[in-house]
């Protein structure tokens, strides 16, 4: 019994936690754009209370805003099996009245539901409904905290959605959630391919990529044309939503034809003239920082991004020549067309790798 009781401790702990992340990640995105807040809110509400129910071997979590507490999170323990309990699983509402949810929804261990709004009867209505349902595991691994520890996987899957400005359903799991977004993503990588492979117009996958940026940073906020006084004027900045602090990426698109190097191997003119673009911005800012930073919260020691010609004719030469190039680069790195298709595809599959 003491070592259930102190699994259910370390979920309390994890929960509160999770929550933690929550609200730095909100303070921060309201500090780049309080739109982003705004929208950050309908996926993870603050107002949420959680009650967490253990039970001999696993537990239920569940989370709502229709109760007034001064805890936060709350534990209560059933000596009894996790099955028990969810034939008649109690959910606590705000004027004292427990509503048995097994009548509504019958649900078994690795069970998952969120909920906009949902409806008991004519007169009970819980806002930002959620519940999952966990078995200990025999390994002594506990899955729940396995799933707890997860918020920043959480909180990436929420950036992708407000990117893609997909909103949430009354009545939806993460897996559905997850799976809208992979659609997306899918869809995105197979016109920049066919942009990549067919397009006789250089600039239309310049236009696709200012147009969907998340196609290079997926968890950013985008400030596009951002002008550097009257001297210069770049595609667009990224703030990297999931750094520590606020980091912010200057870009340069140039032509998917750019050469990068030449018949002896070595960078092209028109590498060194990208390159040296990125120098002067970077001279510029160092000079007006301060006029910059009213528009760019937080601007610091910023990064620089080329994205420019085609990786598919590298031989092992030019691929560890531009590895090299990047590793010794401290705040510029330099991507090929055929990097960002690599780099989203790679996203569409650790997005589908993860169990929900």
């Amino acid at each position: 019994m003491k070592l259930i009781k102190k699994k259910i401790d370390s979920i309390k702990k994890l929960e509160q936690s999770y929550w933690g992340e929550i609200d730095k990640q909100r303070e921060k995105l309201s500090s780049i754009d309080s739109n982003l807040e705004r929208k950050f809110e309908y996926v993870f509400p603050k107002n949420l209370f959680s009650l967490i129910y253990g039970c001999i071997d696993g537990a239920v979590i569940i989370r709502h805003s229709e109760i007034n507490k001064n805890d936060q999170t709350q534990v209560q323990f059933f000596d009894i099996r996790l099955e028990k309990l969810l034939n008649e699983l109690p959910i606590p509402y705000k004027d004292g009245r427990v509503v048995n949810f097994s009548t509504v929804v019958k649900l078994g261990v690795g069970s998952s539901l969120r909920a906009g709004k949902l409806k008991f009867g004519e007169d009970i209505e819980f806002l930002n409904f959620q519940i999952a349902v966990f078995k200990y595991s025999l390994t002594g691994k506990n899955e729940i905290i396995e799933n707890l520890a997860n918020v920043i996987d959480d909180i990436k899957l929420a950036l992708l959605g407000m990117n893609f400005d997909i909103q949430h359903e009354e009545e939806s799991t993460p897996k559905q959630e997850r799976q809208s977004i992979l659609d997306n993503l899918i869809v995105l990588k197979t016109k920049f391919d066919e942009l990549l492979n067919t397009s006789s117009k250089e600039e239309e996958l310049q236009v696709f990529l200012k147009e969907y940026p998340i196609v290079i940073q997926p968890y950013s906020k985008i400030f596009p044309k951002q002008k550097l006084g009257d001297d210069f004027i770049t595609d667009f900045v990224i703030t990297n939503t999931l750094e520590q602090g606020i980091k912010y990426t200057f870009v340069e698109i140039e032509k998917a034809s750019m050469p990068i190097f030449t018949k002896n191997g070595e960078f092209t003119a028109e590498f060194n003239h990208a390159n040296n673009q990125t120098l002067d911005w970077d001279f510029w800012l160092e000079q007006n920082i301060d006029y910059l930073r009213k528009k760019l919260i937080g601007l610091e020691s910023p990064k620089f991004l080329i994205i420019a010609g085609r990786s598919t004719n590298f031989d092992d030469n030019n691929r560890a020549r531009l590895r090299t190039w990047n590793r010794r680069q401290n705040n510029t790195e330099f991507l090929t067309f055929d990097d960002i298709s690599v780099k989203l595809g790679e996203l569409i599959i650790n997005l589908q790798a993860v169990r929900v």
